[in-house]
């Protein structure tokens, strides 16, 4: 496991698997019918993928310096979105969304909420890997291999 987790941010992650769980929302629910004409390579590419898009909520304090100077604290609300990676609950995402939160809630897209444990990071690629504990298996993405791209 160790060993993947290192390979998995030695390499980067393609963009478009990132790309797929950020439009997954703007293109479920829309109509789109398997026998439609308007069902192009990509609607399908997020169909696919869909089943294993999370959602992810968080929040954390920063600290603010205004011009003047004055520094101080304020509580902040994120939200981004990740991928199942493995059945068993190891999700991928933006550091940046889970960067200093303390209770990482990660909804499924059948709704149902659990917590989330950071598991590693990689603020210069800006990937992090974080797990939930559950009692099935999961949809998983399906990540391909660059050598496989045309």
């Amino acid at each position: 496991m160790k060993k993947n987790l290192h390979r998995l941010f030695q390499q980067p992650i393609s963009a478009w698997i990132l790309g797929v769980s950020l439009g997954v929302g703007a293109l479920t629910g829309s109509g789109f019918t398997q026998d439609s004409h308007r069902v192009s390579p990509i609607v399908k590419a997020v169909q696919r993928a869909e089943s294993s898009v999370v959602n992810i909520q968080g929040n954390k304090t920063v600290a603010n310096t205004t011009t003047a100077g004055v520094s101080s604290r304020q509580e902040v609300n994120g939200m981004g979105t990740g991928v199942i990676i493995d059945r068993r609950g190891l999700i991928v995402t933006n550091y940046h969304v889970v960067e200093s939160v303390e209770r990482i809630e990660v909804t499924l897209p059948d709704g149902e909420k659990a917590i989330a444990k950071l598991l590693n990071y990689d603020p210069r690629t800006d990937l992090a890997l974080i797990k939930i504990n559950v009692e099935r298996d999961l949809p998983t993405i399906n990540v391909g291999r660059s050598d496989d791209l045309l």
